[in-house]
This record gives C-alpha cells, sequence and structure tokens, in this order.
C-alpha cells in the first residue's frame, strides 16, 4: 500500500506551509484469531441454533467462547 500527498491543497492555501518530506509509516493491526467469537464445534448439551448475546436465556448465548459477550455488552469505558 502505497499513499502519497501531492500537497496543492496546503500550497494554493498561500500560509507558506508544506508536506515534509521524511518518509512516514502507518501500522495497521492484522492480527486474526482463530477462536474469536465461534468455537469450531458446538459444546456439549448446547443447541447452537440462535447467537445472541443478550437474551437471558442459557440456550441463545452457549455457543460463544467465553467472555465473548462480555466484550459485547455496553458500558462506560475505563480509563487506567
Amino acid at each position: 500500500l502505497v499513499l502519497s500527498i501531492n500537497g496543492t491543497g496546503i500550497v494554493d492555501a498561500g500560509l507558506g506551509s508544506e508536506i515534509s518530506t521524511e518518509p512516514m509509516y502507518v501500522l495497521l493491526n492484522t492480527a486474526v484469531s482463530k477462536q474469536w467469537g465461534f468455537p469450531k464445534t458446538c459444546p456439549t448439551n448446547c443447541p447452537c441454533e440462535n447467537y445472541d448475546c443478550q437474551s437471558p436465556k442459557w440456550q441463545d448465548t452457549c455457543g460463544f467462547s467465553e467472555g465473548f459477550c462480555d466484550m459485547m455488552t455496553p458500558k462506560a469505558p475505563e480509563y487506567k
């Protein structure tokens, strides 16, 4: 992926600004987990027909990996 900015908008503004000529990098997180979300096999005694983190029924949440629904619960951010 190569991205370039020619800077004509900055030059045309007439403020004397310019785009840096030093190399810059963008880091992308491309990590993918094979376990994230749904397990490969349905757990024992779980029908795995419905997937609903908001449901109070065990049958609707048993197909998710442990902790998955905790990540989907809306709550205020915690700052550390």
